[in-house]
């Protein structure tokens, strides 16, 4: 892949980004995803460490599953665009319907996976708990905690790889069955390629996401002091709402960008052959 060639990938999938049907459809999937992330922030918030890590987690898969489907329609109304056809997101939905539920599936192994993490994590919080010697055995398996941790970040960066490489296998056409191969094939075939790709996809993504946070932090230091938790958690609601309209286009550039690396991907394939 050549500067140019990912220049006119880039361009054309940021030319499609600012419609106001696909940002208002983000928008609304974004603001759903929200509502579940502040249920899940509100009840952490009177919960225990253990518990706690679960309603921080737990949301990431969640909303991966409605993000992926989300995207199924994105490609596909992007994939019309291209080729120069009226498209119509109810009409897109209603023909996609059980691909839909097919692709939300597929975050269910990465939940299962964290599950079982947050499981063997919450032995080691019993562990603590034992008198007198407690304290010693979580000092010395400390080295446990820290590797089921670092599995359930490495399942919430697997939820990006399953946005970006997975989505659009489904959404152009590959079945359920082979597109776990056809991206093992993928990946394998030219990595560093499919790297960069990724990286260029998620960037926008990344600082927005960035920014936005740190707008939040520093909003929450300001007027969050010594606030009851019916108020904290009204607060995060409203805030919620720009935050979702503001991250709509980084997200539709992300699945735009990930139909454009595929066909690309499988047009070079076809080419090599």
């Amino acid at each position: 892949m050549t500067f140019l060639q990912l220049q006119l990938l880039f361009n054309r999938a940021l030319s499609h980004t600012f419609t106001r049907k696909k940002l208002g459809f983000v928008s609304l999937m974004l603001g759903l995803c929200g509502v579940l992330v502040i249920f899940c922030r509100g009840l952490a918030l009177e919960s225990g460490s253990w518990l706690g890590m679960s309603l921080t987690f737990l949301p990431i898969f969640l909303c991966t599953a409605v993000l992926s489907s989300m995207g199924v329609v994105l490609i596909r109304l992007y994939h019309d665009e291209i080729a120069g056809r009226t498209a119509s997101i109810n009409k897109i939905i209603a023909k996609s319907w059980p691909l839909l539920l097919n692709t939300s599936y597929l975050s269910l192994p990465l939940l299962l996976a964290y599950w079982g993490l947050w499981m063997l994590l919450g032995i080691f919080f019993l562990l603590r708990e034992i008198p007198y010697f407690g304290a010693m055995i979580s000092s010395i398996f400390s080295f446990a905690p820290f590797l089921l941790i670092l599995g359930c970040l490495l399942l919430s960066i697997a939820t990006l790889l399953l946005l970006f490489f997975t989505t659009p296998a489904l959404a152009l056409g590959s079945t359920r069955s082979k597109v776990m191969p056809l991206i093992r094939h993928r990946l394998r075939d030219n990595l560093f390629v499919n790297f960069i790709l990724l990286i260029v996809g998620i960037i926008p993504v990344c600082f927005a996401v960035g920014l936005l946070v740190l707008s939040a932090y520093l909003t929450d230091l300001t007027l969050l002091s010594d606030q009851k938790n019916l108020y904290i958690i009204l607060h995060w609601f409203f805030m919620m709402l720009p935050f979702a309209v503001l991250l709509s286009p980084p997200i539709v550039f992300l699945f735009n960008f990930a139909a454009e690396a595929h066909v690309w991907i499988l047009k070079r394939g076809k080419r090599e052959e």
